[in-house]
């Protein structure tokens, strides 16, 4: 799993992406969010994916989204920025915040974390 901070200053929660990236790596980071209830339900997450290399297919991409879905039920309100530089790992990214959009999840995509934070502190 991607190391994780959690700012209690600004209320982010900060994770930075391994150099490959796996099916499994996704469903783990998304089975944290779901069993820890310490985590604010107005939930603000910095994704810094930068230098990371996707290794699961464009067809695995409906097993993260039905498994973001599952996360509805448990927060009030997710803001999810992720920081790419990559051109396949951000048509990856698009393809997941159109195809599983929801209106308690917002996923942007970033090329700078200036950028990135300036949106997840206008949320509400």
């Amino acid at each position: 799993m991607s190391p994780l901070n959690f700012n209690k200053e600004d209320g982010i929660l900060e994770t930075k992406s391994a150099s490959t990236v796996s099916l499994e790596d996704m469903l783990a980071g998304i089975t944290f969010l779901a069993t820890n209830p310490g985590l604010p339900r107005k939930l603000k997450i910095l994704e810094d994916a930068r230098g990371s290399k996707v290794v699961f297919s464009v067809d695995q991409l409906d097993v993260i989204g039905s498994k973001l879905l599952e996360l509805i039920p448990l927060y009030d309100n997710i803001r999810h920025a992720v920081i790419h530089d990559s051109p396949i790992n951000t048509v990856y990214a698009m393809l997941i915040a159109r195809k599983f959009s929801h209106k308690k999840h917002q996923l942007e995509i970033f090329a700078t974390r200036e950028a990135a934070i300036k949106w997840l502190n206008d949320f509400d």
